[in-house]
């Protein structure tokens, strides 16, 4: 019967525990399809759905709440994203041949849905001696992420990744020998931003406790979560690690382990083939093919050279329909520029490999030059992806054209929202976490408690991390991302 009570008077809590490891862990496995596009309705869909309505069941009782800190601009969030949803409705998507009304509406509700698990875990923290069971079930969410990845590395286990529409279907992948670690996630990316939001979030805890099992416990398993996050080789989520981790130890009032993580981080970085070349590859200096008719780049020569003449190859396509060295900066002095007259350009196999590689021999003035060409992601980023969103945030800068007006992936969050929402709905977003910083800032002199206060400094250093992230990756819309970080703001 204790038991029973005791689940009755803290079934929110139970349930921010079952999400903090649920979420993260559980595979991105479609129940239900939706029509004009390959988003799928998942199980957590419909936990989350049934969880929101014991949530107003305890509201009715007067055992949660929706008064928070954060509750009015949440509510501005919402109003904003409702009427930009309806203007696009209207006046946006009847212009336009590939939006759907549905799928805006459904993409505002989404949004809801992530921000209510942050009701149900502000109602759920009633004591501070739920920190720990908190910090217990992240640890352990991490080191099963972690080991699930090593042995999708060792062993070939299956990746259900949502980054094309035949993977989102649910099909389990075996990744190859090269292929950088998603572990449970939907993809690397999503993985490396859950890394940057928890490791703080760990590393901070490792001040709260005195034993030093508990240091050792905590230090390993944020040490465990770093190592998945080189083999993810993502870049971005690499640097942002290193500025969020050295503002926990800035809130932490740790200054002096700041220089010894970065030395630690970076000596560890060699080890890791995959990411430390990608931070070679960022930028290097190549032989840009240009049109000398149009002045538009073709692609980049290959080191392989034919009697025909200069190779161009795509094989380090952008998705974009954008050669490699479409994105260049130009060097100093022209003097190693060079003309020809031919080129052949070779169309690479495909990604399952049933088609052979193609040659065109094209024929005109094209000019070589040395150039400094950015790489695929950035060319992605700043000719295709970018591009897209802000022409539509031209639609209507204070209301944006509208949720799903823009493709599945912007790679840069804030210019996602100006074109979807506008500078209205950013503002209204920006608000909640100027809002939340505020707030810990008045509330944190007043914690006497270590674990309560660590726990807070390494949230927000793992939002600090998050919001650097969302500047190159959609983190925000990233469900199990979103998810575990609207849980977070609300413990």
């Amino acid at each position: 019967m204790k038991f029973l009570k005791w689940i009755n008077e803290n079934i929110l809590f139970v349930i921010t525990l079952f999400f903090i490891l649920f979420i993260p862990l559980y595979p991105k496995i479609p129940l239900l399809d939706i029509r004009n596009t390959w988003v799928y309705i998942r199980v957590e869909d419909f936990l989350v759905a049934a969880c929101g309505v014991i949530f107003l069941f305890q509201w009715l009782r007067n055992k949660a709440t929706i008064k928070t800190p954060l509750t009015i601009p949440i509510i501005i969030f919402f109003v904003i994203g409702g009427i930009s949803t309806l203007h696009a409705i209207v006046f946006i998507f009847p212009v336009l041949y590939d939006l759907f009304p549905s799928l805006a509406i459904l993409h505002y509700v989404r949004r809801i849905e992530y921000i209510m698990l942050f009701f149900i875990a502000f109602s759920a923290m009633k004591k501070k001696q739920y920190v720990t069971p908190v910090v217990v079930t992240l640890v352990i969410t991490l080191l099963i992420v972690f080991v699930y990845g090593i042995c999708q590395k060792l062993f070939g286990f299956p990746a259900f990744l949502t980054m094309n529409e035949e993977f989102a279907k649910g099909i389990p992948l075996r990744l190859s020998a090269l292929a950088r670690i998603p572990s449970t996630f939907a993809g690397h990316y999503d993985l490396a931003a859950y890394l940057v939001l928890v490791i703080p979030i760990i590393g901070s805890m490792i001040f709260a406790y005195r034993h030093l099992r508990e240091k050792l416990i905590l230090f390993f398993a944020a040490f465990c979560g770093f190592i998945l996050l080189l083999l993810t080789a993502s870049r971005v989520s690499f640097g942002v690690f290193i500025l969020a981790i050295s503002c926990m130890l800035v809130l932490q009032k740790q200054k002096k382990f700041i220089i010894p993580v970065i030395i630690l981080s970076i000596f560890v970085l060699q080890f890791f083939q995959g990411i430390s070349q990608r931070f070679t590859n960022t930028i290097s200096q190549v032989d840009v093919v240009v049109d000398a008719r149009t002045g538009k780049p073709v692609g980049v020569a290959s080191e392989n050279q034919l009697d025909t003449g200069i190779v161009v190859e795509d094989i380090l396509s952008t998705g974009e329909n954008l050669p490699r060295g479409s994105g260049y900066i130009s060097l100093p002095g022209q003097q190693n520029s060079s003309t020809v007259r031919q080129i052949s350009y070779i169309k690479s196999a495909d990604n399952s490999g049933t088609q052979s590689a193609q040659v065109t021999n094209m024929e005109g003035n094209f000019v070589i030059k040395k150039v400094l060409a950015y790489d695929v992601s950035f060319t992605t980023r700043f000719q295709g992806e970018w591009p897209r969103a802000f022409n539509a945030f031209q639609r209507n800068i204070f209301l944006g054209s509208g949720y799903s007006s823009i493709s599945l992936a912007t790679d840069n969050d804030y210019i996602r929202m100006l074109g979807e929402v506008g500078i209205l709905g950013f503002l209204a977003f920006v608000l909640i976490f100027v809002v939340y910083g505020i707030a810990v800032y008045r509330l944190i002199p007043k914690v006497d408690d270590i674990r309560v206060k660590s726990l807070v400094l390494g949230i927000s250093a793992g939002l600090f991390g998050l919001g650097l992230n969302a500047v190159l990756i959609d983190v925000f819309e990233a469900s199990k991302v979103a998810f575990t970080m609207w849980i977070l703001i609300g413990v």
